[in-house]
């Protein structure tokens, strides 16, 4: 056997163990610290009488986390007020939406905050976006960001006489930055996209995920540095995006698979493309390297590069 049939083989007996979810204990944890966040909402006088949702998010409730992502996400969304966005030239009067809201934002977020200080004392810490609730022995560590419900209409009616709206949600950080999720979707979206892949979609995002882990702690100096700004949601994203014909090579370790996905998505996000102009988040609600992202697709093509040379010299 050649150095590379070697080095192939590997690989493939490490794919193994990265494309397996991890231990049920961890998912146990992940939903104690779910379960205890919503019961310090519900204890709040504040929030306990409002339409309050709270629900995991994030790799954990995706089922496409790994070792690395040590914490884990929690929503907790407010539909007793909106954020909205409605077609150029018409009013939220016209669709019913009284401003400003009787219960804003600024005021949900200090709830919020008072009802995990109650609950948690010294085990909470606030962030610009998001509230961090320490781990224990029995939780993981959590994320909880506050959100009200988003609604973007279209100026269309459907076809029971309803304004159509595209449904998510909108937070806005401490420092004035604002972000929308389509928690929901991105769910939905990614079960269905397992289905169609024979299960290995979430199986080799968890490995792309490991590998990027693995380039970080033993790679040489530019994989290590490309592979820190590529966060683990953009992983999901762009394996979402690699073509069905990627998926079931036929290959026990994945190596084939993996191959195929990096190569399709180096080739898709060379930037200037028309290909990457079409790539879309998990949810199918918006555009993964258009306006208003976090991440840029020269960033992504050179991970994907040095994620290549880094498993295949």
């Amino acid at each position: 056997m050649t150095a590379t049939e070697v080095a192939v083989q590997n690989w493939g007996d490490r794919f193994k163990r990265w494309s397996k979810p991890f231990s049920e204990s961890e998912e146990t944890m992940a939903d104690n610290a779910a379960s205890v966040i919503r019961t310090a909402i519900d204890n709040h006088d504040g929030l306990s009488a409002r339409n309050i949702e709270v629900y995991p998010t994030g790799s954990y409730h995706n089922n496409t986390n790994v070792k690395g992502e040590s914490d884990t996400d929690v929503a907790v969304v407010c539909h007793d007020s909106i954020f909205f966005d409605v077609p150029p030239g018409d009013t939220a009067a016209k669709y019913g939406i009284t401003t400003p809201a009787a219960y804003s934002f600024d005021a949900f977020r200090k709830d919020v905050h008072d009802a995990l200080a109650e609950h948690f004392g010294e085990g909470m810490t606030p962030g610009d976006k998001a509230f961090n609730v320490h781990e224990n022995t029995c939780r993981l560590e959590a994320d909880v960001t506050p959100f009200f419900e988003y609604r973007k209409y279209s100026g269309e009616v459907t076809t029971e006489g309803k304004w159509a709206t595209t449904t998510g949600v909108q937070s806005i950080g401490t420092n004035g930055g604002s972000f929308i999720n389509y928690h929901i979707d991105h769910y939905k979206q990614g079960v269905e996209r397992n289905k169609d892949t024979g299960r290995r979609f979430k199986r080799i995002t968890r490995i792309i995920k490991n590998v990027k882990f693995d380039m970080i702690e033993n790679g040489t100096s530019a994989a290590k540095a490309v592979a820190e700004k590529i966060p683990s949601f953009l992983i999901e994203c762009l394996v979402f995006n690699a073509p069905d014909s990627c998926f079931n090579q036929g290959d026990d370790g994945y190596v084939e698979d993996v191959r195929c996905v990096i190569s399709e998505l180096w080739t898709r996000t060379k930037p200037g493309g028309d290909a990457v102009q079409k790539m879309v988040e998990v949810n199918y609600r918006k555009w993964l390297f258009r306006s208003g992202q976090a991440w840029k697709v020269e960033t992504v093509h050179e991970f994907l590069l040095e994620a290549w040379r880094h498993l295949f010299p």
